[in-house]
C-alpha cells in the first residue's frame, strides 16, 4: 500500500517538536554562561584573605548592601556606575588592605548577580606607596571585569545580553584618576551600535579577581 503525506495534525505535531527543541536549546545557550559560572565564583580566596574570610565578608555584604538595581532613570550606564559605585564604597567599608577591599568588590558584584570575566592588568610603572605591597611594581592599573545581564533593565532580547562593567584600581601617578582608588567603567551595548565590548576570558580555572 502506497504512503500518502503526511496530513495537517502530523505536521503540526512535527513543527511543534521542532520548535520546543530549538527553544530548548537556545535556553540552554541563554543560560549557560550563568550556570558554568556560580558554581565556583562564590568560592574565593584572595592573597591575604582566606575562603572561609571571605564567606564572612560575603555574609556581611548580603546583610548591608543592597542587591536591587533597577529600572534604571536616564542613562543606563550612568545609572549603573552610580549605583554599583555606591554599593562598592559600601562594602569597602572597614576594609583594611587591598586584598580585602578585592574580596568586598566581589561579594558586591556577586551579589548584583553579575559574573566574573577576567582580570586585565595593564603594564607600566605604579607608586611604590601603593595598598600593602600586594600589586608589583611594574603594574600601573587592575581592571576587575564582570557581566551583568542586560535583560533586567530593557526588555527581553536573545542577543546584546551582556552589560560590561569593570572595577579599575590605578596604581600610577599619571593615570587618568587619583592613585590608590577604584573607579567604576560600564560599557553599555545598545542594540542598534555596531560594536560590542567584551572583555578577555580569564585563564582556565581562575573563577574570582587576582591581584598579585
Amino acid at each position: 500500500m502506497r504512503r500518502g503525506k503526511p496530513n495537517s495534525l502530523a505536521r503540526l505535531k512535527i513543527g511543534i517538536a521542532a520548535l520546543v527543541s530549538i527553544s530548548g536549546a537556545g535556553l540552554i545557550g541563554y543560560m549557560w554562561p550563568i550556570w558554568a559560572a556560580n558554581s565556583t565564583q562564590d568560592e574565593c580566596s584572595f592573597d591575604g584573605v582566606s575562603g572561609e574570610e571571605y564567606k564572612s565578608i560575603e555574609a556581611d555584604i548580603k546583610k548591608n548592601v543592597s542587591a536591587e538595581l533597577g529600572p534604571a532613570k536616564g542613562s543606563l550606564r550612568k545609572y549603573l556606575s552610580d549605583e554599583i559605585a555606591t554599593r562598592v564604597r559600601r562594602g569597602m567599608v572597614g576594609r583594611r588592605s587591598l586584598a580585602e577591599k578585592v574580596a568586598a568588590i566581589h561579594a558586591v558584584m556577586r551579589n548584583l548577580g553579575a559574573i566574573y570575566r577576567s582580570t586585565i592588568k595593564y603594564p607600566g610603572k605604579g607608586s611604590p606607596r601603593i595598598s600593602d605591597g600586594t600589586i608589583g611594581p611594574n603594574t600601573r592599573e587592575l581592571r576587575f571585569s564582570y557581566y551583568i545581564d542586560a535583560n533586567r533593565f530593557r526588555f527581553f532580547v536573545p542577543f546584546r545580553r551582556w552589560i560590561g562593567v569593570q572595577i579599575a584600581f590605578y596604581t600610577s601617578e599619571q593615570s587618568v584618576r587619583p592613585v590608590n582608588t577604584f573607579h567604576v567603567i560600564v560599557f553599555e551595548n545598545p542594540l542598534l551600535d555596531p560594536s560590542y565590548v567584551t572583555f578577555p576570558a580569564a585563564p582556565a580555572g581562575e573563577a574570582c579577581p587576582r591581584i598579585s
